[in-house]
């Protein structure tokens, strides 16, 4: 069952603390003073967590592991690295993080041999892991070309942006021996332009989306051996620099 992690810990931590101090002492008065420095230590223990606790807030992750038979749900990696996350407005540097694409879930370890916290999407503003940055977006309703809540990798940010939308799914076949689980991948890309988003697919899109400077866009690829086949990151990210005055 899914549950509060942290506030169980927090519970627990209490109860052990408060527990040993009773123990401890027999006559009335020595177990005053054991409950009177007992709060004062858990409050001493909350001070020192300080906001840091507010991003275990969290519920336990249930990972599809057991049931895939070929490649893996994470982002890069299927081990833990050190990011950074902004949490319900609060900064937190130097934070194992692992994000799950199959689920859209990031997550941090609590402590050894127990399942990691998978944080509250809504309140996470953005994070950055292995060199790539991603952000939140929310889905603006009657909004055309409005990007599906979620997390996308931002790319390139200058008057225009370049996103990218990385997901996972688990597809299922019969074989002779039963269910047969695979790891598949989708990827879409995102210009934001003039407050509005437009999704594209490969340079035509690119290059009709900003269209009011194609001619020189066209010579700039062409000079610059730009194949979005080839590179669609890298590409997008040179033509949208250029394309905002950036770029050489």
């Amino acid at each position: 069952m899914r549950k509060w992690l942290f506030t169980l810990s927090l519970l627990s931590f209490s109860c052990i603390f408060l527990t040993q101090g009773l123990h401890a002492q027999t006559s009335t008065e020595d177990s005053t003073k054991a409950f009177a420095s007992n709060q004062k230590a858990q409050i001493l223990y909350f001070k020192t967590l300080g906001r840091q606790a507010e991003l275990y807030s969290g519920i336990e992750y249930v990972p599809f592991l057991d049931l895939i038979n070929e490649g893996q749900p994470y982002f890069g990696s299927d081990k833990f690295d050190t990011g950074q996350i902004s949490y319900h407005g609060i900064n937190y540097l130097n934070v194992p993080i692992l994000y799950d694409l199959v689920q859209e879930a990031l997550l941090i370890p609590v402590s050894e041999g127990q399942p990691p916290v998978e944080l509250y999407n809504e309140l996470v503003d953005s994070f950055s892991v292995s060199g790539h940055h991603f952000i939140r977006l929310v889905k603006e309703d009657g909004v055309a070309g409005s990007p599906q809540t979620g997390f996308y990798e931002q790319l390139y940010q200058g008057r225009s942006w370049v996103l990218k939308k990385e997901e996972k799914s688990i597809s299922k076949t019969l074989n002779e021996t039963g269910a047969y689980r695979i790891i598949k991948d989708k990827v879409s890309y995102y210009i934001k332009k003039d407050g509005r988003f437009y999704e594209v697919k490969g340079k035509g899109s690119v290059l009709n989306v900003l269209s009011d400077k194609k001619k020189d866009l066209k010579k700039y690829i062409s000079s610059h051996n730009i194949r979005l086949s080839d590179n669609m990151d890298e590409g997008m990210v040179r033509l949208l620099s250029y394309y905002d005055g950036n770029g050489n």
